[in-house]
């Protein structure tokens, strides 16, 4: 081989060498999730490729939304219009993330969100959101609808009169990782 050629491969195959690097090289977080806040002061982010609706965008306050049954942020990893049915499950493989938000005028506590569970609790963990505990439970519930038991995965929160409770669907979806890291991002500024 000459030099000439020998010289020619060598660059290919550092060339080569540094794409493979690039490709392993970690993306930032910031290129591959939406920072999401609404007028309510709530924020939280999520990830890029997905879909969110939030009911509450619309109303002056989140009481107002609450009144009308609006208060909640919808998070979809996919495209919930091409769903022919939305009562349908949705699959392992996917998640449908319901943030449900109360201006807590009742002043809950865990044990009545306890108590609202009962017997049906499987599971109970502390989560850390922003410095603050919440609790994530795992528990079963009778569907009516469905005429069947339902597994559920939320995430509990109480934090300056503002109740938040993130619910997983499915509750085992492989999306799971990606519900906690929205959920730990979570912030309300309070009023």
């Amino acid at each position: 081989m000459s030099l000439k050629c020998t010289r020619g491969m060598a660059i290919v195959v550092l060339a080569a060498g540094m794409l493979a690097s690039c490709a392993t090289m970690p993306v930032s977080e910031s290129g591959r999730t939406s920072l999401y806040r609404n007028a309510h002061d709530i924020q939280f982010e999520y990830p890029r490729s997905w879909q969110l609706e939030d009911m509450s965008k619309n109303y002056g306050s989140l009481a107002e939304a609450e009144r009308s049954g609006a208060s909640y942020v919808q998070v979809f990893s996919y495209d919930p219009t091409q769903v022919r049915n939305p009562a349908e499950e949705v699959p392992a493989t996917q998640v449908k993330i319901a943030i449900l938000l109360s201006s807590n005028p009742d002043k809950l506590d865990y044990q009545k969100v306890l108590g609202r569970i009962g017997d049906g609790l499987v599971e109970k963990s502390a989560f850390g959101i922003n410095g603050k505990q919440a609790l994530r439970l795992h528990y079963t519930i009778r569907s009516e609808e469905r005429n069947e038991q339902l597994d559920i995965l939320a995430i509990e929160y109480f934090n300056q009169g503002l109740y938040a409770r993130f619910i997983c669907y499915p509750w085992n979806s492989s999306h799971e990782k990606e519900f906690e890291t929205l959920v730990r991002s979570f912030r309300y500024k309070g009023k």
